[in-house]
């Protein structure tokens, strides 16, 4: 398709219409959350289907006793059910989200070589997965797995890093989509 031709538009305005059918999608599960780690589960599959994404790692900054932050994991979907666990137990993947976090800022496209490890590239590159974006999210709220259900009690700054991961570079309206859906969210 051509930049700004018909057809680049067309495509613009299915994105667009997609967009609005998983805001409105996000507005109706929200409501029914109590956790802000229920609507992670719902968002992380949500993303996967509607917006042709590999694989969605969404992960939470923690504070330990040690008053330490740590990345935990807190939603894995993938369009493969024999990837997640292989995916969630690498520690390179919590330590991509604890820069991401530090840096506070979202990481462009980027090829996986120039991500991560070359081993974990070449893990990942067997699998098909190609291309990574992520997206630092903030906002104030209850933190996963709280006691307290959300909007009730004292709401407190949260951080979490949504890392998607693609075969194929995504076009541009979709990451901006995706992104525009998981800060919404937060």
């Amino acid at each position: 398709m051509s930049q700004g031709g018909y057809g680049d538009n067309s495509y613009r305005i299915n994105i667009s219409k997609l967009r609005m059918a998983v805001t409105a999608e996000l507005i109706r599960a929200a409501r029914d959350v109590r956790f802000l780690d229920e609507l992670f589960q719902w968002l992380s599959p949500t993303v996967v289907r509607r917006f042709g994404v590999q694989v969605v790692q969404i992960w939470v900054a923690q504070v330990d006793y040690q008053g330490q932050c740590l990345m935990k994991l807190q939603a894995l979907s993938s369009q493969d059910d024999s990837l997640p666990h292989r995916l969630a137990l690498n520690k390179p993947f919590a330590d991509l989200a604890g820069e991401i976090r530090s840096w506070q800022t979202e990481l462009a496209l980027s090829h996986i070589g120039n991500v991560i490890t070359p081993f974990q590239a070449t893990l990942l590159r067997r699998y098909g997965l190609n291309y990574c974006f992520a997206e630092y999210l903030t906002g104030k709220g209850q933190s996963p797995s709280g006691s307290t259900p959300v909007g009730q009690g004292t709401l407190k700054p949260m951080e979490a890093v949504a890392l998607l991961f693609f075969s194929q570079p995504p076009h541009l309206e979709i990451q901006r989509s995706i992104s525009y859906v998981l800060r919404l969210a937060i």
